[in-house]
């Protein structure tokens, strides 16, 4: 019901928008790093860019020193990051410590409110991109009152990828298993969701498709039935939505004009 790696090629287009010209992307060191650049790359060249200029820059996946990756970054004004929550304070730790202050964005659940508020002002400007819309939206009123109803835990962060995203996937599933009638099991929630033309979680992500496959990405992720791409703001510590609608993705994540 979303596609996270839609988020490089939506920060390609708002750091061009914002008006970034010497950017860096840093990724986990792993294969699929290459998968993300692509996704970016093709975001910069959707808005007429050329993306052989870009740096990227892998990190180990455990958190530890990254000062010499945090040289690599220099005078950067702008970096892209998706990687984990856990590898955020010691990434902007080390760029602290060579002087490097680039605008930084990021993924919704990873760079996040647990981030932003330990380092406001290393966060400072900062945009985040994010598959559903901030838990401040009405949409999520029913999610908040159950959080508060069965006393769930307070330490954990809600308005994340997987705070956000369970509560859609729960809404959807409630909305399909309405339709079944006889026994629920895989196959037949499955029957049912495949012959489902319109599923609406009242704005939680838009109304979506199921019997219509995505012939864009190559034809790599026919099942991606939401390509849209909110964000959100950092100030002063403190994650604000950006009052626009979505990013739809689906002809930039292909390198094509929006």
């Amino acid at each position: 019901m979303g596609f996270v790696n839609g988020f490089p090629t939506a920060a390609a287009i708002q750091m061009i928008d914002d008006g970034c010209k010497s950017v860096v992307e840093v990724y986990g060191d792993l294969p699929v790093a290459d998968v993300f650049h692509e996704s970016f790359a093709n975001g910069w060249k959707s808005k007429g860019k050329d993306p052989s200029s870009l740096k990227v820059i892998k990190i180990a996946l455990a958190p530890g020193d990254y000062s010499a990756q945090a040289a690599q970054v220099g005078d950067a004004e702008c970096l892209f990051a998706n990687i984990s929550q856990v590898n955020w304070p010691p990434l902007i730790t080390a760029l602290d410590g060579v002087g490097a202050k680039p605008r930084l964005y990021g993924p919704q659940g990873n760079l996040d409110i647990t981030i932003t508020e330990k380092f406001p002002e290393q966060t400072e400007g900062g945009k985040i991109m994010s598959v559903y819309p901030d838990i401040s939206a009405p949409v999520w009123k029913d999610f908040q009152d159950s959080i508060t109803k069965y006393k769930a835990p307070s330490d954990l962060n809600y308005n994340s990828l997987a705070g956000l995203g369970t509560w859609t996937a729960f809404t959807a599933f409630t909305e399909i298993v309405n339709t079944i009638y006889g026994d629920i099991t895989n196959q037949t929630f499955l029957d049912a969701a495949s012959k489902t033309a319109k599923v609406d979680t009242g704005g939680m992500v838009g109304v979506l498709d199921f019997t219509k496959e995505w012939t864009g990405g190559k034809g790599q992720f026919p099942r991606i039935f939401n390509r849209s791409i909110y964000q959100a703001e950092i100030k002063a510590g403190k994650v604000i939505p950006v009052d626009k609608p979505p990013l739809d993705v689906s002809k930039a994540f292909d390198g094509n004009p929006a």
